[in-house]
This record gives structure tokens, C-alpha cells and sequence, in this order.
């Protein structure tokens, strides 16, 4: 009884709020952290001043890992306060990476919906809907309207062509030493291996999926046991080669934390909030990518950067994909097979870049925006300053 009386007052006062006017506040929603979409043009507008005119708010649903940096707040997702009531009747402008931070918007604001990445490589339709939801969607390139009108459930007159801004960093000659906050072991080469989620797991939800029909070790491709992934240690020692492995934040893994390799290091979103890692700036830092239907393969195109693809479960996918010809736009090495894994890793240290080529081709195809200028762009194209 009382629960529902508190939730009648404060559905009473929800609408109550609604008449407050609209102001100087900009909202920011993102899943994990400052490294996506919403965080790159957060951190251009806090460096170029918006903030003198601008209240900066981050609507977070893992609020520990939106630090106050003296420029913006935090509130929770969907929180029940009075200031959450207040930031989001305020807000004159929203930019999301996954949903809108509010339930329903008023006619003068404008949300723009960032994506999550863009394009996609595996299918998304009936999955995502959040661009329905928008002001404007953005889009990496004229080639892609239809097909992220169709895979994101967005209307073709919202769309808006522009890169995304937390690729921005590829192009910046700003050095970083992200590699360094996880290990002081030296190595001739870094290679970042980034799985998509097969099982997926958001706690408290309920939610039960899993898109694929193979099993793995950890949920990674072509690991079936410990042992192999031993074997792998032992190659990437001789081949004086770090590997990275980021499991997907959505990813349902087995417990790691016990695992501990001389040339392997196994991270969650959790342990690079405890060590303050930019993702994106981690990419950057590397010099290869391993990753299978993954979108950030796309990002990872304008490092210029070789890219191994792991598609041994292609034919158990249960998504499907964006894409009728899927492997045009895989430019680089498809693994089918744990040895074929281990030739990518090996090929690294000769030096031999066979897709280069091909890489150009896919990004050109996929990307109008090849600079580092896209928070930017964004920022001068919604917000009055």
C-alpha cells in the first residue's frame, strides 16, 4: 500500500515537473562510461566552454563510472529524485548512445540519438529501437541511410550524416599510455581482441538470450577449454606479443579472476573503470584487433590497423546480418579455426599487410568522415552557443 501511494505522489509530481521550463541544460546517456558516442562530444563541449552557458549532465545507469570532473553532475538513469525530475524537464538538449534518458520528451528539445555503432555488422532489426525515439539519428555515410533507417527502426527524415565522435581519437596526434595503466611488461606488439556478446546478461533484468548455438570457454571464439587458451599464452610469449582481451559489457562470462597469463590479460568494463581506461584510446594504442560481428570493427578501420575477423560460428548466428555479402565488408583475415587464429597472431610480426587495400575500400564505403573533427561537427550543428 504504501509503495503504491509513494508511486502515485511521484507520477502526481512527474507531471507536476513538466511545467518546468525548458533551459541551459544538456543531458548525456551512455552505457558504461565517457569512452563512447555521448562522452566524445561531452568532453569537446567541457574543453570549448559550452559549460559557461550550459548545465552538463550525465544520466548514467552505472553512475560510479561518471567521476565529477567539476564540470557536470550525475544522476541515475530513471532515477526517482527531485533533481532528476528537475535536470530532465530542464534539459534542452539530449545525446544518447542507447536509450534516451527520459520517458518522453517535449516538442522543443532536441535528442540526438548517437547509435552504439554504426553501421552494424550483425542484424539489428527489432532489437534496437532506440532512434524512434529521437530528434535526429546519425548515420556514418550517405551509403548506409536505408540500410540504418531499416536496422535501427528510424524514419529517413531524421537521419543525419556524420562520423562518430568517439573515433575522433584515431586521429588526434594526443599520446596516451592506457597500455601502460594494465602492464609495465615490455612486448613488440599489442593486440586487442574485443568479442561481441554471444550470451547476454544484464543483471536485475531477467533477461535470458543467446545468439549463438556454440559454446566456448569464457565466451570466446574458437576456445573450447583452458588448455587451449594456455597454448595461446605460450605462442604469444614466443612471439613477444601482448594480448589484450575486453569481453562485451552486455557479455554473460564465466568467472576470470583467477585466470593469470604471462602475455594475456582478460578485462571487463568493470576493471577499466577501476584503472580509468579510455577504450577507444586503448584501441588506438594497439596494433591489431581481433573481433567477429562486432561494430567497433568499423571503428577500428580508421587506425588504418590490420584486423583479424573470428566467424567460426558464422552458420549457428541466430541474428543473422545487416549485410546480404557479409564478408565484403570484413577486410582483413577470416578465422574459422583456433590454428588459423594462431597464423593471425604469428602474420602480425612478419609485417605482411595484405588487406590494406582492402580496409581503404570498406572504410570509404562505410565512412564520409575520415577526421577527427566529429564532436565537433555535431556540437556546432544542434547546440546554440
Amino acid at each position: 500500500m504504501i509503495k503504491k501511494f509513494l508511486k502515485f505522489i511521484y507520477g502526481a509530481l512527474r507531471q507536476l515537473a513538466t511545467l518546468i521550463p525548458v533551459g541551459n541544460v544538456i543531458l548525456f546517456e551512455a552505457s558504461y562510461d565517457y569512452g563512447g558516442n555521448a562522452g566524445a562530444v561531452y568532453s569537446y563541449l567541457k574543453n570549448h566552454e559550452y559549460s559557461k552557458k550550459y548545465k552538463l549532465v550525465w544520466v548514467s545507469k552505472n553512475k560510479s563510472a561518471f567521476k565529477k570532473d567539476g564540470c557536470c553532475d550525475v544522476i541515475p538513469y530513471l532515477g526517482h529524485s527531485i533533481k532528476n525530475l528537475y535536470y530532465e524537464n530542464r534539459a534542452k538538449y539530449i545525446f544518447y548512445d542507447n536509450m534516451p534518458p527520459i520517458a518522453k520528451l517535449k516538442k522543443n528539445v532536441c535528442s540526438v540519438y548517437l547509435t552504439h555503432g554504426c553501421p552494424p555488422l550483425k542484424n539489428c532489426r527489432g532489437k534496437i529501437n532506440a532512434g524512434r525515439l529521437s530528434t535526429a539519428a546519425l548515420c556514418t555515410s550517405s551509403n548506409l541511410i536505408d540500410l540504418i533507417s531499416e536496422q535501427y527502426n528510424i524514419k529517413k527524415e531524421k537521419i543525419f550524416l556524420s562520423g562518430l565522435p568517439r573515433n575522433d581519437i584515431f586521429y588526434s596526434d594526443k599520446k596516451t599510455n592506457e597500455i601502460k595503466k594494465i602492464t609495465s611488461s615490455p612486448y613488440s606488439k599489442a593486440v586487442i581482441w574485443m568479442p561481441t556478446f554471444r550470451k547476454l546478461s544484464i543483471p536485475n533484468s531477467g533477461t535470458s538470450r543467446n545468439d549463438s548455438d556454440k559454446e566456448y570457454f569464457l565466451g570466446l571464439p574458437t576456445i573450447d577449454n583452458k588448455a587451449k587458451l594456455d597454448t595461446l599464452n605460450n605462442l604469444l610469449k614466443k612471439q613477444d606479443t601482448l594480448l589484450l582481451i575486453k569481453f562485451h559489457f552486455g557479455a554473460f562470462t564465466e568467472e576470470f579472476s583467477d585466470l593469470k597469463y604471462s602475455n594475456i590479460v582478460l578485462m571487463d568494463q568493470k576493471e577499466l573503470d577501476c584503472r580509468n581506461i579510455n577504450l577507444y584510446s586503448l584501441l588506438n594504442e594497439t596494433d591489431a584487433l581481433i573481433s567477429d560481428y562486432s561494430s567497433v570493427t568499423f571503428d577500428y578501420l580508421n587506425t588504418g590497423k590490420p584486423i583479424g575477423y573470428i566467424i567460426d560460428d558464422m552458420n549457428e548466428y541466430k541474428l543473422g546480418f545487416a549485410f546480404d555479402n557479409i564478408t565484403d565488408y570484413m577486410p582483413g583475415e577470416l578465422i574459422r579455426s583456433y590454428k588459423e587464429l594462431e597464423g593471425f597472431i604469428s602474420s602480425l610480426n612478419e609485417n605482411t599487410d595484405k588487406y590494406s587495400n582492402d580496409r581503404k575500400k570498406v572504410l570509404d564505403a562505410v565512412n564520409d568522415f575520415q577526421n577527427g573533427n566529429n564532436a565537433k561537427h555535431i556540437a556546432e550543428m544542434f547546440i546554440e552557443k
